[in-house]
């Protein structure tokens, strides 16, 4: 990626405090991010639109992520309704919550312009990482970093042989 063009996709830097929000997943449940990163010392926030095709690729990705580590919180916070969520979550095999931004009020506080937009959020909602697009070596960072944080052994997100590439813009 071209210097400074990843700042000027993502408004929100290492270092800075996310916003925070509580929105309703497809389950039903309310989340708020304050209370489940303080409690569990990561979230990672992937934002999406169904009909985004790089978010299509990535995700899938993001759910292996999640099934490797289970204890960490990966939430997919989606910019459609929960009709079109719903059936995007079933047909990606995706089963880490997601959560309905009505309105893009999030999306708009996050002032996020690209999806998939990736933000890995420490205790005190610190960004400690953000991806846009599909980025391999972003998503190996993140996989380290999420096994890292929950003192887990560290697992291949990508596996031998696999045909994957190293960039995809959003």
């Amino acid at each position: 990626m071209l210097p400074g063009v990843r700042d000027f996709m993502v408004a929100l830097i290492k270092g800075t405090k996310a916003p925070a929000f509580e929105l309703t997943g497809l389950d039903g449940k309310r989340y708020n991010l304050q209370m489940s990163a303080s409690s569990t010392g990561l979230v990672v926030l992937a934002f999406f639109k169904v009909s985004c095709p790089t978010c299509q690729f990535t995700f899938p990705f993001l759910e292996r992520l999640h099934k490797n580590y289970p204890n960490a919180n990966i939430w997919g916070v989606s910019q459609d309704d929960v009709g079109a969520s719903g059936a995007y979550a079933k047909e990606y095999g995706i089963t880490f919550p997601i959560l309905i931004d009505e309105g893009l009020k999030a999306t708009v506080n996050y002032d996020l312009s690209t999806v998939p937009s990736i933000i890995r959020l420490d205790k005190n909602l610190a960004i400690q990482q953000t991806s846009v697009g599909f980025v391999r070596a972003e998503l190996e960072e993140l996989n380290q970093a999420v096994a890292g944080a929950i003192n887990h052994a560290v697992v291949k997100l990508f596996q031998p042989g696999e045909d994957i590439p190293a960039l995809k813009a959003g």
